[in-house]
């Protein structure tokens, strides 16, 4: 982990750095040299890239699609929680929350094995969501905040791209088919049914998901899922985390990120909390694989079936301004895992240099 930024926010020092713009030739060129990485990966997936600074969007491949982002969701929902919290609006970060059997989600975490009554506050539901992508206390704080409520923050933002409004639980049964009325479904049909829905309907759909699902505990979910396995193709997995997931596009997230930085999203003590938890990130195998010591980085991943992303603030040494880059993707070729991994941080790398 790298924590020099880290103690001078947290020690409310004045951050020492340089903030000169890149120049428009050098923009140009760290443009080119992305696009023209992301060209060489084409066949291995779908690609959706963004670098923003201080004074605007550097480089964008597919930028302004909105992508799955599998856990990278978190990112937006922490940052609508600390705004609401800014304004006595959301629990204090003392407060502690219940976990409900509505509530445990299979996949990342332990929360999950703590069971249902199991309590958490505020703050370490935060911290657990982030650093180690923890989908039960991700669903108690979406919960909180209400599903239905990020996506009108987000918009109001000016953020249009963002199509959040799923918990880890729901959208995982709605991929498995566990859908009240629907029957025995294809992964093709699901899509289709979905896709035919408004927000409203959609909003809908995943209340009564959740309330079918409200007497099932995690041992039964985990039996479904187990059953699922080979009975899909690896396509169909793709199709599925494409489609059946929250969504927002690689500009509106880089953005996001910039307005934080600029202090233009949460207040001077807020931003540094923000940041105090993205430094907690446990997963380094993306954009900051290929960093320098020197250069901070505070960041987000997501992973799902044919999707791996990544999103965060860079720092390179000597920089008092941030780097929004984010590196988001869809339909990943069998075997390609490792290749987008190495280009997110290949990405990460011409960014930092242009940058230093």
């Amino acid at each position: 982990m790298r924590y020099g930024l880290l103690l001078l926010l947290v020690s409310g020092l004045t951050l020492v750095g340089w903030t000169q713009p890149l120049s428009a030739a050098s923009r140009k060129k760290l443009d080119n040299d992305i696009r023209y990485l992301v060209s060489r990966h084409n066949g291995y997936g779908d690609y959706g890239v963004a670098v923003v600074d201080h004074q605007g969007v550097v480089s964008q491949v597919k930028g302004e699609q909105a992508f799955p982002l599998a856990s990278v969701f978190k990112l937006p929902l922490l940052l609508g929680i600390l705004d609401r919290q800014s304004k006595n609006e959301f629990p204090s970060p003392s407060s502690v929350l219940t976990v409900s059997l509505s509530d445990q989600c299979i996949g990342s975490g332990r929360l999950k094995d703590q069971g249902v009554g199991a309590t958490v506050s505020v703050q370490k539901a935060c911290e657990l969501m982030m650093s180690i992508s923890d989908n039960t206390a991700t669903d108690l704080l979406f919960r909180q905040f209400g599903t239905e409520a990020l996506d009108p923050w987000l918009h109001g933002l000016g953020y249009k791209s963002s199509q959040i409004l799923l918990t880890n639980r729901q959208a995982w049964l709605l991929s498995l088919g566990q859908v009240p009325g629907w029957g025995k479904t294809t992964p093709e049909s699901r899509i289709a049914r979905w896709q035919k829905l408004d927000r409203t309907a959609r909003l809908k759909l995943a209340a009564d998901i959740e309330r079918a699902a409200s007497s099932m505990n995690l041992r039964q979910f985990q039996a479904i899922e187990d059953a699922s396995f080979g009975t899909q193709t690896s396509q169909q997995d793709n199709e599925l985390a494409a489609n059946l997931d929250n969504k927002m596009s690689a500009v509106d997230l880089a953005k996001m990120l910039i307005a934080l930085d600029k202090g233009e999203l949460l207040d001077n003590e807020y931003r540094r909390r923000a940041l105090n938890i993205l430094a907690g990130q446990k997963y380094h195998t993306r954009l900051p694989k290929k960093l320098a010591p020197s250069t901070q980085i505070y960041h987000k991943t997501g992973t799902l079936s044919g999707v791996r992303n990544d999103a965060g603030l860079l720092y390179p040494q000597g920089r008092q301004e941030g780097v929004a880059v984010v590196f988001l993707s869809q339909d990943l070729a069998s075997g390609a895992s490792g290749k987008t991994d190495a280009l997110a941080a290949q990405i990460a790398k011409l960014v930092e240099q242009a940058y230093r």
